[in-house]
């Protein structure tokens, strides 16, 4: 269990009152991290639309092997809150990858060794936890980590989103259904979205300055 960082971490849209910083889990995987071993981290986020997750012993199995193998690094499999009641809506999650962003830095490694990733809803929460250094660069709050992947980013969850969603020829033939995708976009959004919520929600309509390298895969299938 990760304990939440001090209170001035959470800053602007991830501070709220109905929705407070707390302790959440997370897996070493395959192994426990050591620090005389390796020096690389990935924090992964997995993806569900923001309201369903599936057993990490099942799916972290082959996004840790690549990490490993390619990157010699650790994978620490991030468990963010799901969005399942009033009180786990946005800015729940991000508050989340803050708070593991933080608890990597405090066992003592850099940034520059610290690689954030992310598929479908969980590298929307990469990009928004990228996003959220970014913009809090100049006070120094959090430094720039090495590199973001995002894999298949969900990056539109803009109200009119599941008009253009329903449209796509490929709808049919998707991993995720179009009403999974309105259930995620519908529990995750704020009750009351505003100018500093939904840069965070769908980047795809807000561009930003981004220090930190990234690399995004889309599918055409």
């Amino acid at each position: 269990m990760v304990p939440p960082g001090k209170a001035g971490l959470y800053k602007g849209a991830l501070h709220t009152v109905a929705t407070q910083p707390a302790a959440v889990p997370g897996i070493w995987y395959p192994r426990i991290y050591n620090a005389q071993e390796h020096s690389v981290v990935v924090i992964h986020f997995q993806g569900g639309a923001y309201v369903l997750a599936t057993d990490p012993q099942e799916v972290a199995i082959i996004p840790s092997q690549i990490y490993e193998q390619k990157l010699g690094a650790f994978n620490f499999f991030a468990q963010y809150r799901l969005s399942r009641s009033d009180s786990s809506r946005f800015p729940a999650a991000l508050q989340d990858a803050v708070t593991f962003y933080q608890y990597i830095l405090s066992l003592g490694i850099a940034a520059k060794n610290i690689i954030v990733s992310g598929d479908s809803a969980g590298a929307n929460l990469a990009l928004a936890l990228v996003r959220y250094i970014e913009n809090h660069l100049d006070e120094g709050l959090l430094p720039v980590p090495r590199g973001a992947l995002l894999w298949s980013p969900w990056v539109d969850l803009s109200e009119d989103s599941p008009g253009r969603y329903q449209t796509s020829p490929r709808l049919n033939s998707d991993f995720l259904s179009l009403p999974l995708l309105q259930w995620g976009k519908d529990s995750f959004l704020p009750l009351e979205s505003s100018d500093d919520t939904k840069p965070y929600t769908s980047p795809l309509q807000f561009l930003f300055r981004c220090s930190t390298p990234l690399f995004i895969q889309a599918g055409t299938a």
